[in-house]
Protein backbone atom coordinates (compact mmCIF):
# COMPACT_ATOMS: atom_id res chain seq x y z
CA UNK A 1 0.00 0.00 0.00
CA UNK A 2 2.83 2.41 0.86
CA UNK A 3 4.51 1.67 -2.46
CA UNK A 4 1.33 2.59 -4.35
CA UNK A 5 1.03 5.87 -2.41
CA UNK A 6 4.67 6.69 -3.13
CA UNK A 7 4.11 5.94 -6.81
CA UNK A 8 1.10 8.26 -6.88
CA UNK A 9 3.13 11.07 -5.34
CA UNK A 10 5.92 10.63 -7.89
CA UNK A 11 3.41 10.69 -10.75
CA UNK A 12 1.84 13.88 -9.35
CA UNK A 13 5.25 15.56 -9.04
CA UNK A 14 6.18 14.56 -12.59
CA UNK A 15 2.89 15.97 -13.90
CA UNK A 16 3.47 19.24 -12.05
CA UNK A 17 6.97 19.54 -13.51
CA UNK A 18 5.66 18.87 -17.02
CA UNK A 19 2.92 21.48 -16.59
CA UNK A 20 5.33 24.28 -15.67
CA UNK A 21 8.75 23.58 -17.21
CA UNK A 22 9.82 27.23 -17.21
CA UNK A 23 9.49 27.44 -13.46
CA UNK A 24 11.98 24.63 -12.87
CA UNK A 25 14.62 25.39 -15.47
CA UNK A 26 17.44 27.84 -14.75
CA UNK A 27 17.53 30.97 -16.86
CA UNK A 28 20.14 30.90 -19.61
CA UNK A 29 23.43 32.70 -18.88
CA UNK A 30 23.83 36.22 -20.19
CA UNK A 31 25.62 36.44 -23.54
CA UNK A 32 28.58 38.77 -23.03
CA UNK A 33 30.48 40.61 -25.75
CA UNK A 34 34.09 41.74 -25.46
CA UNK A 35 34.16 45.44 -24.66
CA UNK A 36 36.10 47.57 -27.15
CA UNK A 37 36.33 51.37 -27.02
CA UNK A 38 34.46 53.08 -29.84
CA UNK A 39 32.42 50.05 -30.90
CA UNK A 40 28.97 51.42 -29.97
CA UNK A 41 28.87 50.24 -26.36
CA UNK A 42 29.32 52.67 -23.47
CA UNK A 43 32.08 51.56 -21.09
CA UNK A 44 31.00 50.15 -17.72
CA UNK A 45 31.73 52.50 -14.82
CA UNK A 46 33.36 51.06 -11.71
CA UNK A 47 31.26 51.95 -8.63
CA UNK A 48 32.69 49.53 -6.04
CA UNK A 49 36.31 48.41 -5.99
CA UNK A 50 37.60 45.99 -3.38
CA UNK A 51 41.38 46.05 -2.91
CA UNK A 52 43.03 42.65 -3.16
CA UNK A 53 44.23 40.94 -0.01
CA UNK A 54 48.00 40.67 -0.38
CA UNK A 55 48.85 37.02 0.31
CA UNK A 56 51.02 36.95 3.45
CA UNK A 57 53.57 34.52 2.02
CA UNK A 58 53.89 36.67 -1.12
CA UNK A 59 54.36 39.76 1.06
CA UNK A 60 57.11 38.04 3.07
CA UNK A 61 58.86 37.08 -0.17
CA UNK A 62 58.38 40.65 -1.44
CA UNK A 63 56.54 39.36 -4.52
CA UNK A 64 55.12 42.17 -6.65
CA UNK A 65 53.56 42.36 -10.06
CA UNK A 66 50.60 43.02 -12.25
CA UNK A 67 47.72 40.64 -12.87
CA UNK A 68 45.41 41.08 -15.85
CA UNK A 69 41.88 39.73 -15.35
CA UNK A 70 39.10 39.16 -17.87
CA UNK A 71 35.98 40.23 -15.97
CA UNK A 72 32.52 39.39 -17.28
CA UNK A 73 30.18 42.15 -16.15
CA UNK A 74 26.47 41.35 -16.20
CA UNK A 75 23.59 43.62 -17.14
CA UNK A 76 23.13 44.33 -13.42
CA UNK A 77 26.76 45.47 -13.10
CA UNK A 78 27.84 42.50 -10.99
CA UNK A 79 30.82 40.31 -11.89
CA UNK A 80 29.61 37.04 -13.41
CA UNK A 81 33.06 35.59 -14.02
CA UNK A 82 36.67 36.61 -13.41
CA UNK A 83 39.68 34.86 -14.89
CA UNK A 84 43.36 35.79 -14.62
CA UNK A 85 44.88 35.90 -18.11
CA UNK A 86 48.30 37.40 -17.28
CA UNK A 87 50.51 37.38 -14.21
CA UNK A 88 53.34 35.08 -13.25
CA UNK A 89 52.68 34.54 -9.53
CA UNK A 90 49.80 32.13 -8.86
CA UNK A 91 49.20 33.61 -5.39
CA UNK A 92 48.78 37.11 -6.79
CA UNK A 93 46.58 35.79 -9.60
CA UNK A 94 44.22 34.15 -7.07
CA UNK A 95 44.11 37.29 -4.91
CA UNK A 96 43.37 39.46 -7.96
CA UNK A 97 40.52 37.23 -9.12
CA UNK A 98 39.05 37.08 -5.59
CA UNK A 99 39.16 40.87 -5.45
CA UNK A 100 37.67 41.50 -8.90
CA UNK A 101 34.76 39.14 -8.19
CA UNK A 102 33.63 41.65 -5.55
CA UNK A 103 33.73 44.71 -7.82
CA UNK A 104 30.52 46.32 -9.06
CA UNK A 105 29.86 48.47 -12.09
CA UNK A 106 27.28 50.68 -13.65
CA UNK A 107 26.71 48.30 -16.58
CA UNK A 108 27.83 48.85 -20.16
CA UNK A 109 25.03 50.14 -22.39
CA UNK A 110 24.27 49.81 -26.07
CA UNK A 111 23.39 52.76 -28.34
CA UNK A 112 19.74 52.66 -27.20
CA UNK A 113 20.73 52.74 -23.52
CA UNK A 114 19.97 49.10 -22.72
CA UNK A 115 22.40 47.35 -20.34
CA UNK A 116 24.72 44.89 -22.07
CA UNK A 117 26.85 42.12 -20.53
CA UNK A 118 30.50 42.56 -21.48
CA UNK A 119 33.89 40.99 -20.95
CA UNK A 120 36.44 43.65 -20.02
CA UNK A 121 40.14 43.45 -19.16
CA UNK A 122 41.11 44.95 -15.84
CA UNK A 123 44.52 45.31 -14.23
CA UNK A 124 45.31 44.66 -10.57
CA UNK A 125 48.69 45.89 -9.31
CA UNK A 126 50.53 44.42 -6.34
CA UNK A 127 53.18 46.75 -4.86
CA UNK A 128 54.88 46.82 -1.50
CA UNK A 129 55.42 50.23 0.04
Amino acid sequence: MRLVALGAILVALAAQAAAAPGDLQPSPPEKAVRFEEGKGIAKPVLVKKVAPAYPEDARKEKATGVVVVDATIGTDGKILKAEAVEGSDARLRRAAVDSVRQWEYEPARDASGRPVAVVMRVTVKFRLE
